[in-house]
């Protein structure tokens, strides 16, 4: 069911009306009667719908309208599978479609202290780019919980699954279409939000899970599970995945791309739904999933890595949930199977830097770490080094090396966090296939705009306490570029100060929980299993 806290539902009086570059919108004021009042436009087009023709072509700026177009309510859900645990009252609810280019704006109704406007930030959901929307991140507590912070935000859709990663290596069908629509999404954001009182010249990119692959290669960003470092980051068989997967629907590639797309074009819709996964899946021992990005030359012109490093640097927070790998991690709950799994993920993270012969050695030597050999057989311990491992191969690893290198290049300051607080209702029927409850993905950004992500559940005072600290953190952020907020504010983490990670503490992080304190060390097994890894790299190559 949806929860009021979450989405708003009843009368409303209309908002303002604005003109934005392609007609007049007016939505909702969501938040009246008081003195910080704020406006909800949603279902705003950004681009003409991608059917028909413009199936499998980039997205086209919206056609212009007359009159003054109503944007009350949150648009369809972009074409996609069911996750498994979804609330059923949800999804027929809000039902899905392929048009579903469209955006929502949240904006504070006074006026903005700079006559710039005030800062933007821009919401990217993640979902493994096979499922989810901007309606599960609500309404009326981003007008809560951030806009009455001095802050316009601005959330997105985008295409998913074959419909938006479709690849044919070739002129026939542009590759990344998704990543095209979020990038349309932002240029809509420039043209426009000044309308709305929002700086187009002060934008934050937030992304949580698949949603963080574009933000951290445009400008200031906040990168929740994720970065675009990851190994899940990049999709190296897209054009072989998606023959596969359509020939598993019945059209088979026989040698001329464009001739495929038309035919892929006749499809309906839901053909090209994939189910959403429950695990991790693997490749190689790596995490693969099901579509994703692909180097194409065009929207990627070079590596990921190689890009990065020549931009300038940006202010940035980076961090996951402290047990990222738990949500990742399912039944069967046996010794064998969490054990042949961790043997996979390490396996899957050394076999490149040893010789075939010392993998099995080097693993079990890492296996050590995560398993107190006392308790080898304990399903308990195997459970947890699963969940560590889990963790370790979907972002600690790179997203804890993508902190190193800002601490020892210096350019840009890196805010780092563990989010370990959790409520042990918000997980719904999911919480009982967890082999335990902890603080896992999605738990972040749940208590950064008061949403619910994985179920309903009612907010206790500390939830509401967490939610109203790592909001501030984060407007703080969006507003001053750190999240402490200006100099002279009392802090805002009894006394403490959280600080970008320097090249004498490289492990320096806001830990967030009932205490929410800074500390030095983050995850001392994953500090260690990097430091394994490091080594192993430096020995092979002086054994070559």
């Amino acid at each position: 069911m949806t929860n009021p806290d979450v989405i708003a539902e009843g009368d409303f009086p209309s908002s303002r009306q604005v003109k934005t570059k392609y007609g007049v919108v007016e939505g909702r004021r969501l938040i009246h009667g008081v003195e910080k009042e704020v406006d909800a436009f949603q279902g705003i087009p950004f681009a003409k719908p991608p059917v028909g023709k413009l199936r499998f072509e980039l997205p086209q700026p919206p056609e212009p309208w007359e009159g003054v177009k109503e944007t009350k309510a949150f648009a369809l859900r972009s074409q996609q599978g069911i996750f498994p645990y979804e609330d059923p009252e949800f999804t027929k609810k809000y039902p899905v479609s392929e048009d579903s280019l469209y955006l929502n704006v949240f904006t504070p109704c006074w006026k903005p202290e700079s006559e710039k406007g005030f800062p933007v930030l821009v919401y990217i959901h993640g979902g493994a780019f096979l499922i989810d929307s901007s309606i599960k991140y609500g309404d009326i507590c981003i007008c809560r919980n951030i806009c009455r912070k001095d802050v316009v935000c601005v959330t997105i859709q985008y295409r998913l699954g074959l419909l938006g990663f479709m690849a044919t290596g070739d002129d026939a069908c542009p590759d990344n279409l998704a990543l095209w629509d979020m990038t349309e999404a932002l240029k809509w954001v420039k043209e426009n939000i000044a309308q709305f009182n929002g700086d187009p010249d002060n934008v934050t990119i937030m992304g949580q899970s698949a949603g963080v692959i574009l933000i951290d290669l445009f400008t200031r960003y906040i990168a929740m599970a994720g970065n675009a470092t990851c190994a899940f980051s990049i999709h190296e068989y897209m054009i072989e995945e998606c023959r596969l997967k359509m020939e598993e629907r019945g059209v088979i590639y026989k040698g001329n791309s464009k001739e495929f797309i038309e035919e892929l074009r006749r499809l309906p819709a839901d053909a090209f739904n994939i189910p959403a996964p429950t695990k991790l899946d693997r490749l190689n021992g790596r995490v693969q999933l099901s579509v994703g990005p692909r180097i194409d030359g065009k929207f990627f012109p070079k590596p990921l890595a190689e890009l990065r490093n020549e931009t300038k640097g940006k202010p940035h927070i980076v961090g996951m949930a402290g047990e990222e790998g738990l949500l990742a991690s399912m039944p069967p709950w046996t010794v064998e199977s969490c054990r042949t799994l961790v043997q996979s993920n390490i396996a899957g993270l050394i076999k490149e830097k040893v010789s075939p012969t010392k993998v099995r050695k080097t693993r079990n030597d890492i296996i050590k770490m995560l398993v107190d050999i006392k308790k080898e057989e304990s399903l308990d311990a195997w459970c947890r080094a699963l969940v560590q491992s889990n963790g370790d191969v979907f972002c600690y690893i790179d997203t804890q090396k993508h902190v190193l290198e800002c601490a020892e290049m210096g350019r840009e300051p890196c805010y780092f966090y563990s989010f370990d607080y959790y409520n042990p209702d918000m997980f719904g029927p999911l919480g009982e296939e967890m082999a335990y409850k902890g603080s896992t993905h999605c738990c972040d950004i749940t208590y950064a705009l008061g949403t619910r992500i994985l179920a309903d559940f009612k907010f206790t005072e500390l939830d509401q306490k967490i939610t109203d600290l790592w909001s501030t953190l984060i407007t703080n952020f969006v507003k001053y570029s750190d999240p402490n907020g200006p100099d002279g504010e009392e802090p805002l983490l009894n006394g403490a100060k959280w600080e970008p990670v320097t090249i004498d503490q490289p492990q320096k992080h806001l830990a967030v929980n009932k205490e929410s304190k800074v500390e030095l060390i983050f995850k001392i097994i994953t500090k260690m299993m990097i430091m394994k890894y490091e080594s192993i790299e430096t020995k092979k190559g002086k054994e070559e």
